[in-house]
């Protein structure tokens, strides 16, 4: 984590475009467990793309499996086969993406190698701007406070770089938000670095494949996944923790399904705290 830290801090643009493309890098850490010691970290991309009025958070993993993927596609089709490393693929710790596409903005879920996507209800933030000000790294910031979905955040954004640049839902503050952080110290989002990509947009597979939905219709979902997660399983599919779906052949025993099953049951049931609480 170190070294993607240092290398994504190399990166600088000098010269900001309105028109052009650029990538964000957000830093995670969140605790989705009360449990003691819980606190995990990811590396999120914000890809914006303004001619396109369309923008993407996700995790840095989705970004690299899919071009993993992509490889070994290419690869097998000439071969006929191929060996996947599943440790190349990395695992995510937290996988909430959000979508944002002609001023509306969208969440997209991803469980058991589905993704869903569903549009955010009265998704405009009030935010209280103070006058506290500080240095974030280079950057002159100032103060911003709000109770969005249940949860006090604090947040330091800037106006250095002319670009409205947020992660996650955090919409609304005039310029680039450079740390937010919440009051239980459970989730923490930091600015890392950015770089300009070219104008034509990836779109990693947890948004192209997307079903499109109500936030009712996978909340329903997800508690049914919750219930039993044994479907894929009885499939002879597994996924893996980057969210790839692989047909295994010949499936799997019923001890395998059962005991992975309950660990799968175990594991879900851990995550206890949510960054929406409403």
């Amino acid at each position: 984590m170190k070294s993607i830290i240092g290398l994504i801090l190399l990166l600088s643009v000098t010269l900001f475009q309105a028109q052009s493309s650029y990538r964000i890098f957000y830093k995670v850490d969140s605790k989705q467990k009360n449990a003691k010691d819980s606190l995990v970290s990811d590396i999120y991309l914000y890809d914006t793309y303004p001619k396109e009025k369309l923008s993407m958070f996700y995790n840095n993993v989705y970004y690299n499996s899919d071009s993993i993927m992509a490889s070994l596609s290419s690869i097998s089709n000439v071969s006929g086969g191929v060996h996947l490393d599943f440790d190349n693929l990395g695992s995510t710790n937290w996988n909430k993406g959000v979508l944002l596409k002609n001023d509306k903005i969208y969440s997209v879920e991803n469980f058991d190698g589905d993704s869903y996507k569903y549009p955010e209800i009265n998704s405009v933030i009030k935010w209280d701007i103070l006058k506290d000000k500080r240095k974030c790294g280079e950057y002159s910031c100032q103060k911003a406070t709000t109770n969005y979905k249940g949860r006090i955040w604090n947040a330091w954004f800037t106006t250095d770089v002319p670009l409205t640049i947020f992660p996650y839902k955090f919409a609304g503050l005039p310029g680039l938000l450079y740390e937010i952080e919440d009051n239980t110290n459970s989730y923490h989002f930091t600015f890392i670095g950015l770089k300009k990509i070219k104008d034509e947009p990836f779109s990693p597979s947890i948004f192209s494949k997307a079903i499109p939905t109500t936030k009712n219709k996978y909340l329903k979902a997800y508690s049914d996944y919750k219930k039993d997660p044994s479907k894929k399983l009885k499939e002879g599919k597994l996924v893996t923790d980057s969210g790839e779906v692989m047909e295994i052949f010949g499936g799997f025993s019923k001890k395998f399904i059962e005991e992975k099953t309950n660990s799968i049951k175990k594991e879900l049931s851990e995550y206890n705290n949510p960054i929406e609480l409403e």
